[in-house]
């Protein structure tokens, strides 16, 4: 796709999808660098994302669908064309900015698949599960901002 008919998409796109992607690529970017320089779980916090120890509020937030539905596409939009490989983490940190007034919670999981490690993170948001991984991930657990598996 062209430069120039990647802006005469974004032209075309509502004002509202116009600002939901530009916020995500801000955040992409702002993700990218604190994850260089961050450990992950300040910059969960600072991103809003509540991490598997945390415990969550005691209200149950309820989800307006729409604006679940523009952020994942923003973000999804943003990451198609991100040039740095595995990116469910940074995803989901973004979708969690994006989302954070429903206190969504980062999983992440791992698994030994021969000689290799897999790992995926992914999202919850009151309940629901965004961008789940495989069956076979043994989930981490975070406690005190340290990693524990």
């Amino acid at each position: 796709m062209s430069p120039l008919s990647v802006v005469v998409r974004f032209a075309r796109l509502a004002p509202a999808e116009r600002s939901i992607l530009v916020r995500a690529g801000l955040l992409a970017v702002a993700c990218e660098a604190a994850l260089r320089c961050v450990p992950f779980p300040r910059v969960a916090h600072r991103f809003g994302v509540r991490l598997t120890g945390e415990p969550p509020s005691t209200r149950t937030p309820i989800v307006n669908t729409l604006e679940l539905a523009r952020a994942r596409w923003a973000t999804d939009a943003i990451f198609r064309r991100w040039p740095v490989q595995g990116t469910c983490l940074r995803r989901s940190l973004v979708l969690g900015r994006l989302l954070r007034e429903y206190e969504p919670l980062v999983r992440i999981g791992v698994a030994r698949r021969g000689a290799e490690i897999g790992a995926h993170a992914w999202l919850e948001v009151a309940g629901l599960t965004i961008d789940e991984g495989p069956d076979d991930l043994a989930p981490l657990r975070f406690a005190a901002g340290r990693v524990s598996g």
